[in-house]
């Protein structure tokens, strides 16, 4: 297992990688419908913010893209806060599972595998955890805003992978002296992040999930940062506003403390 920069795998290694996941997600991933609501549901009350300040202005349809949708439960939540009917809702995802999904929920286009061919603009562009799932995340970033209108707004919700010693479930079935490994060299990329405001954009090429039955994000093989997300941005000249994350545990326990330092909330525009 390799932990490196994403410019530092040849582009052999990046197409097995992505095959392999492609292959993975095509053979379809059961995850309850209520965790994936519950899991979102923070981002989702964000966005429902915005949306009212929006709607108090708009006289037109305010166009949302999920990227990753899944088995989004995001339409019925707009339903159950009565304004779907003002919304047009696209969802987009890597494989066609959910088709009949998106069907069902009335969503008003769905697209699938690549996002540089879709030819629409977004209000709103979201996604929620997504970003760890991505291989070329300066690229994946690059289509989000390109997808956004000129007042558009791009949020995220993810984990991140700042904290030294908090690592990427991905690695979990290496043994202990290859995480410590992986730990320094973390530590060392986001050492330089900090100094010297260079993104790496690590990744992992050898996934939990190519060697355990699945568990959460045995798939995921970005180490987001908070760090290099804020200095992407900062360099397209974007306005970010990072959020806290909400948790429903209490102080001090695992649930508040992984919301407190190692979950992004963003929200960033071009103006």
């Amino acid at each position: 297992m390799q932990l490196k920069p994403f410019n530092k795998f040849k582009k052999k290694e990046l197409e097995i990688l992505n095959n392999k996941i492609f292959k993975f997600y095509s053979r379809g991933i059961y995850i309850p419908y209520n965790k994936i609501t519950n899991h979102k549901k923070g981002l989702w009350k964000s966005i429902y913010k915005e949306l009212r300040e929006q709607l108090l202005t708009s006289k037109k349809k305010i166009k949302i893209l999920e990227i990753g949708a899944a088995k989004t439960g995001f339409a019925h939540f707009l339903k159950e806060k009565k304004i779907y009917k003002h919304i047009d809702f696209y969802c987009f995802d890597i494989t066609k599972n959910n088709q009949k999904w998106y069907q069902r929920i009335n969503c008003k286009k769905s697209f699938y595998k690549d996002l540089d061919l879709i030819n629409y603009k977004f209000d709103i562009v979201f996604s929620s955890f997504v970003l760890e799932h991505v291989v070329n995340m300066e690229k994946f970033l690059n289509e989000n805003i390109n997808l956004l209108t000129e007042n558009g707004k791009l949020y995220i919700n993810c984990p991140r992978y700042d904290l030294p010693l908090y690592l990427n479930p991905g690695c979990r079935h290496i043994n202990f002296l290859s995480k410590i490994k992986i730990a320094l060299i973390q530590i060392f990329y986001r050492t330089i992040t900090l100094i010297f405001k260079k993104n790496y954009f690590l990744i992992t090429n050898d996934l939990s999930i190519f060697h355990k039955p699945y568990f959460s994000d045995a798939d995921s093989m970005n180490w987001v940062s908070k760090f290099e997300i804020s200095n992407f941005f900062d360099n397209k000249k974007f306005k970010t506003n990072f959020m806290q994350a909400k948790s429903y545990g209490k102080v001090l326990s695992k649930d508040w403390f992984i919301k407190k330092f190692c979950t992004i909330l963003l929200v960033a525009s071009k103006n």
